[in-house]
């Protein structure tokens, strides 16, 4: 036999041994489903000689967990070396993760739900806080980096009837302009309002004095904000737990004297996605933000990039809240949440930007069954009415 047959003979016999060994290590890959905290848990996972590996991106998506490798690890030997609880079922060949589930007399979701209840009995309450926020623009054009904002935020919130007020506050200066920049555009910070009450939504945007309505009938989402408004916290916590949402206890913390509850939570692209899909539902969104007057191919247009928006984005968002241990409100919460989607002009097929949002911050909670007050909208002009106005002054 030449050299040259040997080695295809070789190749040949390795290829079958290979054909004969991938199958067998495939089966010995076994799929294990995992619950955590008594929820199914969303997991890439399966059993390698007897040993369950996870992997890690799906430990990640549990509030409150750090990972600091890639790939897969025991699940066993990385849950237990942070405290929790694994118990492995034989008959149902399954795996149960406990971990910071309790605390005192509460389960997690059952201190969630008795807070919420709390704020519906109250009402009302006021919030304030401050954020940091970044934009980034990657695009077929130069577009340049803006710096880190400062963002103020005050509010008060009604939930029966529905009454809203927010006002967002960036300081000019934060912007990186010139003291000549500042002089010419005669105001040292972006302000945007916002009013939601029973009959519409009413927003004021920065260099515009003037307040502008969104009917919500005329959008189609009077009845889909009654269904929100009218749901309990017992119906919202399921709806979190169908979405793969998980509850746990962080670290107690004093503030002020006041002991707390330490809440965290985490939603990723995917349930971020599944909640708008279940809010939003079917409706055209350029009449759900009162631009109906657009033709049929705009509104098109609009609708794809809204399509095209979502299911491009990567969102990251991690939630805590610290519940009062007397009075079980929440009187502060902190986020860190990391955002970023891609757009494309129609128009030009292949050019597309990349939008990406970064923002930290914290709010506090307080004035609890205080009656709010709303600004006066009454001189309120129609998303049309603004548009028409904007043409003549062009």
């Amino acid at each position: 036999m030449t050299k040259s047959k040997k080695i295809i003979s070789s190749l040949l016999v390795a290829i079958f041994l290979l054909a004969l060994i991938v199958p067998a290590a495939a089966a010995e890959r076994e799929e294990i489903p995992i619950s955590f905290n008594g929820q199914s848990l969303n997991a890439k996972a399966y059993l390698l000689e007897g040993v369950t590996q996870i992997d890690v991106g799906s430990i990640a998506k549990i509030p409150g967990v750090e990972v600091s490798v890639e790939g897969y690890v025991p699940l066993r030997q990385f849950f237990e070396e942070i405290g929790a609880v694994v118990k492995w079922n034989d008959q149902e060949r399954s795996v149960a993760v406990t971990w910071r589930d309790t605390n005192g007399p509460w389960t997690a979701n059952e201190l969630v739900v008795e807070s919420n209840q709390v704020l519906l009995d109250y009402n009302t309450y006021k919030m304030t806080g401050t954020s940091n926020m970044t934009l980034n623009i990657d695009g077929p054009e130069d577009v340049p980096a803006m710096p880190e904002m400062l963002v103020v935020m005050d509010g008060a919130y009604q939930q029966q009837p529905l009454a809203m007020h927010m006002k967002q506050i960036i300081p000019m200066a934060d912007l990186g302009l010139s003291e000549e920049e500042l002089a010419q555009l005669g105001m040292t910070e972006m302000v945007t309002e916002i009013v939601w009450n029973d009959t519409g939504m009413y927003q004021k945007i920065p260099f515009v004095d003037q307040w502008i309505v969104q009917d919500f009938a005329a959008a189609g989402l009077d009845d889909m904000l009654n269904q929100l408004t009218q749901v309990s916290p017992q119906q919202s916590l399921e709806m979190m737990e169908q979405f793969g949402m998980f509850y746990t206890f962080g670290d107690d913390q004093v503030i002020d004297g006041k002991e707390y509850y330490v809440v965290n939570t985490y939603v990723d692209s995917a349930v971020f996605k599944q909640l708008i899909e279940e809010m939003l539902g079917q409706f055209v969104m350029p009449e759900a933000l009162g631009m109906d007057e657009l033709d049929d191919a705009m509104a098109a247009e609009f609708n794809a990039l809204f399509k095209q928006m979502l299911e491009s984005m990567e969102l990251e968002y991690f939630y805590q809240a610290l519940i009062n241990k007397e009075t079980l409100t929440t009187d502060y919460i902190y986020f860190d949440m990391f955002m970023s989607f891609v757009m494309s002009d129609p128009a030009m097929p292949g050019e597309e930007a990349k939008f990406a949002a970064d923002m930290k911050g914290e709010f506090s909670m307080f004035d609890f069954g205080v009656e709010i007050q709303l600004p006066d909208v009454s001189n309120a002009m129609s998303q049309q009415e603004y548009f028409e106005l904007m043409m003549q002054g062009m």
